[in-house]
């Protein structure tokens, strides 16, 4: 595997300083991993994965993406629990009103992208990252990437779809828990 080249530290930081990027290493780093396919069962998982909807075909399902004034009051100063419609996890999103999102209740067991950061730790340390509404869409910043989040409307359902997804809308605003706790789970 190898990771879209991104830009070096030494290069991240002279653009912030406002200087010349230094010649002697390279502007940009690119990770590469290796695994091996021993682990890799066909199928496995797929009974929690559904096909999501593309943001394409939103129109053909009756879907209506929110505007600015919607997405402001779905979003600023609320909290609002989020389903994965594809991993099935929920888990509570806080955008207050001062610009600052933190996720909350996300199961530190699932894996997350590596550009989002370790959204389980900081969702126990609850840790925020500045965020704004502009352009029909709630626009966050992880260190040198911006992430945005579009909504949808289709019937009764919010869908949001996250810029990173490949075009498709895989989270829906769900009521707040009863608890926390799958009792499906729980031994008796």
């Amino acid at each position: 595997m190898l990771e879209i080249p991104t830009p070096r530290w030494t290069t991240i930081q002279a653009k912030e300083l406002g200087i010349k990027v230094p010649e002697v290493v390279p502007a940009t780093v690119q990770e590469r991993a290796w695994t091996s396919p021993i682990w890799y069962a066909p199928g496995e998982g797929k009974e929690r994965a559904a096909a999501g909807i593309r943001i394409a075909d939103m129109s053909n399902v009756g879907g209506t993406a929110l505007d600015q004034q919607a997405l402001t009051g779905l979003a600023l100063g609320k909290t609002v629990w989020l389903k994965n419609l594809v991993t099935g996890d929920v888990f509570r999103t806080v955008w207050d009103a001062k610009g600052q999102r933190a996720l909350l209740n996300v199961d530190p067991s699932r894996p997350l992208p590596q550009h989002f950061g370790n959204a389980a730790n900081d969702s126990y340390l609850g840790i925020p990252v500045a965020y704004e509404i502009r352009d029909g869409k709630i626009v966050e910043s992880f260190g040198n990437e911006q992430l945005s989040w579009s909504a949808y409307q289709i019937g009764d359902r919010t869908l949001l779809a996250r810029s990173n997804e490949f075009g498709y809308a895989n989270y829906e605003v769900v009521p707040a828990p009863a608890t926390l706790v799958d009792l499906s789970k729980v031994k008796r």
